[in-house]
């Protein structure tokens, strides 16, 4: 059963359904997708136009067709991203690789040279 709002703006009527409107349950994961438009029909190319998702492990650009095409397999169960082709097949092996922990890595490493380059004097 479908629940009605009602409201009445002076002799103007609106009616919303509560039940179309968005939620996080209703949330696509392809919500914030980028665009890719590539133009080459001047130079005897193609027009090309594709959404556009990040691979959460190494942040290079996928097409959604190109993903979309390999049935949509490529996600990491464990941060539940997209993943590219090369970082799928290393998945499979070595697991879950997110790309912020490894930069989190990085400079937590980088920090610790610094201080220890401060104590010694270096």
């Amino acid at each position: 059963m479908k629940r009605l709002a009602v409201s009445i703006l002076g002799t103007l009527v609106v009616l919303v359904s509560l039940l179309a409107l968005p939620s996080a349950a209703q949330a696509s994961p392809f919500n914030g997708a980028g665009y890719y438009y590539n133009d080459d029909r001047a130079s005897g190319g193609k027009l090309e136009e594709s959404d556009v998702l990040g691979c959460k492990h190494c942040q290079a650009g996928i097409k959604k067709s190109h993903w979309m095409r390999n049935a949509g397999y490529a996600r990491c169960s464990g941060c539940d991203g997209f993943l590219c082709d090369r970082c799928y097949d290393k998945y499979k092996i070595e697991g879950c690789q997110v790309f912020a922990r490894f930069v989190d890595r990085q400079l937590t490493e980088n920090h610790r040279r610094e201080q220890n380059a401060k104590v010694l004097g270096i």
